[in-house]
C-alpha cells in the first residue's frame, strides 16, 4: 500500500542554530550602528492574469457552407447549435466554462488564450441528415484543414437520451477533454507533459495493484475501448480486453471500421487516445462536486456486481468507505487528483 510522507520535523539542535543566526547577540564595544532611513512600506503587486475571451455569438457562421469562412477568434465560444436551446440552458455551460478558467493556474489560461474552441450546446449527437448535424461534422473536419478556423470543438447535450447535461456539472468534464485533446501541448509544455504522466501513473498502479485493492476484495481494473479512439496498443490497463469488440460482438463494427484498438469518435478525430482527458474531467467533477456521484463507467472489476461507487475522499486509502475499494478513496486516483489541484485548482478558494 502506497502511505503519505509525513512533514519532514526540524530537529532541536536545526531550530537552536537557526534562532542562534537570527538572533546573535554583540557584547562588543562597537560604535552603535548609524540609523537608516525609514522606507515607506510598498504593497504587494498581484500577477496579472492572462485573460481568456469567451463569446456566446459568432455572425454568419450556423452551416455546413459557412464553416469555411467562420470567422473565430482565440478564445472559448460557447454556442447553441440547433433548435430548442434556452438562454438558461447557455449560461449554464457559460459559468462552468468561466469558474474552470477562474480555479486553474494561469499557464492552464495561457493555452486556452492561445487556441480557438467551441463549446457547441445541442439537443443529441450530431445527424448527418440535419442541417444543424452537418455543420458540427463541418466544424469537426475544419480542425484539420491546412488552415483551420477552429482548434478544438465539443458538444454539450441537452437531451441525450432524457438527460440534459446543462444541469449537472459535465461542462467541467467536456473542457477537461477538450484540453487534453487540443490545448494543452502534449510534452511541449509541463501542463500537458504532467497531464499524461497522470494518467501513466493510474496504469501503473492499476497493472502492478499498487494500494489498489486486495486479493480478497478484488482490485480495481479499467477498461479503456469506449475512448480508445483505435489509439490503444499491446500495452492496456488491466480491465482492458485485447481485442475491443463493438455491440455486434466483433471488433468490426456497423460502419464497417476495425474498432479493435478502440471504439472511433466521429466528433474528435485527433489520432489521440482519448482516455486520458475523459478520465480527468470525471475526477475533476467530482472533485468539483461529489454529490453528483459522477465516475467513469469504464471503472469496474469482474467479481463485482455493485461496479463502482462514486464515494470517499479522493486517493485517501480509507479502507472503511462503502465498497472499497471500487470507489473513489482508491489510491489508483492519486496521480490524476494530484495533477488536478496543481493546475486547475490552485486559485479555487
Amino acid at each position: 500500500m502506497i502511505t503519505k510522507k509525513s512533514p519532514i520535523l526540524l530537529t532541536t539542535a536545526l531550530i537552536s542554530t537557526l534562532f542562534l543566526a537570527g538572533c546573535g547577540s554583540d557584547s562588543s564595544n562597537k560604535a552603535p550602528a548609524k540609523p537608516t532611513t525609514p522606507t515607506t512600506p510598498t504593497t504587494p503587486t498581484t500577477p496579472t492574469l492572462t485573460k481568456v475571451a469567451t463569446y456566446t455569438s459568432i455572425k454568419n457562421c450556423s452551416t455546413a457552407a459557412e464553416v469555411p469562412n467562420c470567422a473565430f477568434e482565440k478564445g472559448i465560444y460557447i454556442l447553441p447549435i440547433g433548435p430548442n436551446i434556452t438562454q438558461v440552458q447557455q449560461d449554464a455551460v457559460k459559468l462552468q466554462v468561466e469558474n474552470l478558467l477562474k480555479w486553474a493556474h494561469d499557464d492552464v489560461r495561457k493555452q486556452f488564450s492561445q487556441k480557438k474552441i467551441l463549446i457547441g450546446i445541442t439537443e443529441g449527437e450530431p445527424d448527418p441528415s440535419t442541417a444543424h448535424g452537418k455543420f458540427v461534422l463541418a466544424l469537426a473536419q475544419n480542425m484539420y484543414a491546412s488552415t483551420p478556423n477552429i482548434n478544438g470543438l465539443e458538444l454539450i447535450y441537452t437531451d441525450l437520451s432524457g438527460v440534459d447535461e446543462t444541469k449537472s456539472t459535465t461542462t467541467y468534464q467536456k473542457l477537461l477533454q477538450v484540453f487534453d485533446y487540443y490545448v494543452d501541448g502534449d510534452n511541449n509544455t509541463a501542463v500537458g507533459a504532467e497531464l499524461a504522466k497522470s494518467y501513466d501513473g493510474f496504469k501503473t498502479l492499476i497493472n502492478k495493484k499498487i494500494g489498489t485493492g486486495t486479493q480478497a476484495l478484488g482490485y480495481l481494473k479499467y477498461d479503456e475501448c469506449n475512448y480508445g479512439n483505435g489509439q490503444l496498443g499491446a500495452d492496456r490497463i488491466d480491465g482492458t480486453p485485447s481485442k475491443c469488440l463493438s455491440s455486434n460482438g466483433t471488433s468490426i463494427n456497423d460502419d464497417g471500421d476495425d474498432i479493435s484498438n478502440g471504439k472511433l469518435d466521429s466528433v474528435h478525430t485527433v489520432k489521440k487516445n482519448l482516455n486520458p482527458g475523459a478520465f480527468l474531467g470525471l475526477v475533476y467533477e467530482y472533485k468539483v462536486n461529489p454529490a453528483n456521484g459522477k465516475f467513469p463507467n469504464e471503472l469496474k472489476d469482474a467479481n463485482q456486481p455493485k461496479g463502482f461507487t462514486a464515494v470517499g475522499k479522493i486517493a485517501s486509502g480509507e479502507t472503511t468507505t462503502a465498497n472499497y475499494p471500487f470507489n473513489y478513496a482508491n489510491l489508483a486516483f492519486t496521480p490524476m487528483s494530484d495533477y488536478l489541484d496543481k493546475w486547475f485548482f490552485p486559485n479555487k478558494k
